[in-house]
């Protein structure tokens, strides 16, 4: 066997989300340089996804070469079949510590075992981070201070709604005195005064002095929480949309604070140190990009462009970083960029001011491409790769409401509270209801002696159902156009093998191009129409519950390989064979080296 040093690197940059349709156009306008030349070194293909075409489930089947069944993720979210409750399926944090959920072995353990050194740069799913022959910086899955995915507000005296996050403050002559709350009820006094010409906001606290401009971002700021007695560290960016006719001052989700973390996030725990020493003060939200609180109305868009911007020259330095201080002979670096700009802007009629958003985070994208490529040099294998592709969304599906009208979901009789207002699980009569939804893609049998109030028996009354829901779900059809709706609805057993099937849905719903399941149905949701008009601007396009068929990624290599057919789960396979690892029995993908 070649010995590591014998070897020249492997680089892999993944482009979370990046279409192929809109590559391949791109590319072939020349808007791409960099993708173009890699293609013509060695090749480029299509990149089958999995089902569903969810980061989750995608990246671990990337990282495993398995099929969700023996890696265990099946979505964003599962659900608990003894309180119908979702619950986030990458990881469980308690106490204190945390427990990743994906089952497997990552291929980068392989490559390490043989003595080949690795760097993980925000891969998904690495939090909590395992030990490697190498480094790690957690990407997807790693909370913010107050155990979220991203919990951001804003400062703001223009009249309107009580809303979540926002809050109302009013100027007591040139200042405002507020404050900044964290975790279980902690709060910072955060005091603002504005500039005599009314052209500057001054931001003061615990010592910290920020002076801002309209449309500028501040540096990070670091705060410490009082909780009892003890101190919980983040950091947090301010972002000043406006000062006149009204303040509107943005306050970031607020980040572990790299030195002070309440989880580890890095591997080593020191690199972390490390990397503050080499970079300053850096990101570790693993959702960084804030489309939850652009979509609440929270943060402009020019706000998150530069957000998401600044995220991927975040990437960009670490990524260097590696390359220059660790030399690893296998560095995976993801950035999730390309994936939230084209959430929320790919949809966008041409006629937007914005709807060239995506095309300009493509080229950007680009060219960091370019630039690692030039790093590693001629002989290193560079792959460049996304997990999924896109499609603008159009209309949602409330799936709840779908399977209450047609008699499997049974709610019972609600007083004077319309079906749109009604709590989480509104009503739902357990012992009469077959079948519901929960999260993206994911209908489940009430089933008896797995859900605690199920209904239906296993076996034969089992499988009629699951048959008989996908053949009528099949035939749903937008009420307005008359177009189908559904591509397909596929039986679990059917589509996944493995110990952890149990933690999926027993059907899997894949919709047609322009449609996705509805945000409420994700948590339980109900409703009182089927299929509405997609209202979120600021989500317009999508693809968790698309068909996975129609959103595959990109595959680049400088080095030929049989493109035709490729899918996620040849990635590992063909990982290993290119640094000359032995491919162990188990996994379920191929090589893609000729």
């Amino acid at each position: 066997m070649t010995s590591p040093r014998e070897r020249l690197p492997l680089v892999i940059v993944g482009g979370d989300g990046m279409d192929a349709i809109l590559t391949e156009k791109w590319m072939a306008d020349g808007h791409l340089p960099n993708l173009a030349r890699i293609s013509s070194e060695g090749g480029y293909g299509r990149l089958h996804t999995t089902s569903p075409a969810e980061s989750p489930v995608a990246w671990s089947t990337f990282a495993t070469g398995l099929n969700p069944g023996r890696h265990g993720i099946f979505g964003f979210l599962h659900r608990d079949p003894r309180t119908y409750l979702p619950r986030v399926s990458m990881v469980t944090l308690r106490d204190g510590e945390a427990e990743g959920h994906r089952e497997g072995t990552p291929f980068w353990d392989f490559v390490g075992r043989e003595g080949f050194r690795v760097a993980l740069l925000r891969v998904p799913l690495t939090f909590p981070p395992e030990p490697v022959n190498g480094v790690v910086v957690s990407g997807l899955g790693m909370p913010d201070l107050l155990m979220s995915w991203g919990t951001s507000s804003l400062y703001t005296t223009e009249p309107g709604k009580r809303r979540e996050h926002r809050v109302q403050v009013e100027w007591s002559d040139t200042s405002i005195a507020t404050s900044v709350c964290g975790p279980g009820g902690s709060a910072i006094s955060l005091h603002l005064t504005l500039a005599p010409r009314n052209d500057t906001l001054t931001i003061d606290l615990q010592g910290t002095h920020l002076i801002l401009r309209p449309r500028e971002w501040s540096s990070w700021t670091p705060l410490v929480f009082n909780r009892g007695s003890q101190e919980w560290h983040g950091i947090c960016r301010f972002y000043l949309s406006s000062l006149e006719p009204h303040l509107r001052l943005y306050l970031s989700p607020i980040h572990q604070h790299p030195l002070r973390p309440l989880y580890p996030f890095t591997y080593p725990h020191a690199l972390a140190h490390t990397l503050v020493d080499a970079m300053g003060l850096f990101p570790t939200l693993g959702w960084a990009e804030d489309v939850t609180g652009l979509n609440a109305g929270l943060l402009d868009e020019a706000g998150f462009l530069e957000q998401a911007y600044y995220m991927l020259d975040e990437q960009e330095k670490v990524t260097f970083w590696a390359l220059e201080n660790e030399s690893p002979d296998l560095l995976i670096s993801v950035t999730e960029v390309t994936d939230r700009i084209a959430h929320v802007f790919m949809g966008r009629d041409r006629g937007d001011e914005r709807s060239g958003a995506v095309l300009e985070c493509y080229q950007r994208f680009d060219a960091f491409v370019g630039r690692v490529v030039t790093a590693v040099g001629p002989d290193a294998t560079v792959i460049v790769l996304s997990d999924h592709g896109f499609a603008p969304i159009h209309h949602v599906v409330h799936l709840n409401s779908w399977l209450r009208d047609s008699g499997y979901l049974v709610l019972h009789e609600s007083e004077n509270r319309p079906p749109h207002k009604r709590p989480f699980w509104p009503d739902v009569d357990w012992r009469r209801t077959r079948a519901y939804a929960l999260g993206l893609s994911h209908i489940y049998v009430n089933l008896r002696g797995r859900e605690r109030l199920g209904c239906v028996e296993p076996g034969g009354e089992y499988t009629l159902l699951c048959r008989e829901i996908a053949a009528r779900l099949s035939q749903l059809r937008d009420p307005e156009s008359g177009e189908s709706v559904v591509s397909r609805v596929m039986l679990r057993d059917q589509l996944y093998s493995g110990p952890c099937i149990d933690r999926s849905g027993d059907l899997i719903v894949a919709f047609r191009r322009g449609y996705r399941t509805s945000e409420q149905t994700a948590v339980g949701g109900v409703p009182t129409q089927v299929v509405v008009p997609n209202r979120r601007r600021a989500w317009s396009a999508d693809h968790c519950s698309v068909d996975p068929d129609e959103v595959p990624g990109v595959l680049f290599c400088n080095r030929p390989l049989n493109f035709a057919g490729a899918g996620l789960i040849d990635i590992a396979p063909t990982v290993l064979d290119l640094l000359g690892v032995s491919v162990p029995k188990g996994l379920e993908g191929r090589s893609l080296v000729p």
